[in-house]
């Protein structure tokens, strides 16, 4: 079973996120997990919400904090900006699995609004699934 990694800053927008629109597209024989590099306590009701509106529901989704052990069993890691990626090597240290950073903007700390991270995270989401043939 290939198993997907998504990680953000928290695990409460961004990465559940992604997580929700790969788990939608792909069939139980991949596994889409996703976690924080300082995991929140719950998933933001902005993203929630966002997701709801395309039909995903995400309010079950509880923020993981990142482990060496999620990364080693990771076929491969998807970060969300580049400083997430910079962090991810260090708790990740020596786990040498395949990494992407794909520059999603975090909506805490920038004025992007949820639905265009959504919905750039979906184009995201939609040309990985293409290019691992999921």
């Amino acid at each position: 079973m290939k198993t997907i990694l998504f990680v953000c800053y928290g695990n409460t927008h961004r990465s559940p996120i992604a997580e929700g629109l790969l788990k939608n597209r792909v069939s139980d024989e991949v596994a889409v997990v996703s976690a924080g590099i300082h995991a929140g306590s719950a998933v933001a009701r902005e993203a929630v919400a966002v997701m709801r509106d395309i039909g995903i529901d995400i309010r079950s989704h509880s923020p993981q904090q990142l482990t060496k052990d999620l990364c080693t069993a990771a076929d491969i890691i998807i970060c969300m900006d580049r400083e997430v990626s910079e962090e991810m090597r260090q708790i990740c240290a020596g786990a040498d699995n395949p990494m992407e950073c794909w520059e999603i903007p975090d909506p805490i700390y920038s004025r992007i609004n949820i639905v265009q991270v959504r919905d750039a995270i979906s184009n995201k989401v939609a040309d990985l699934a293409e290019r691992l043939g999921l």
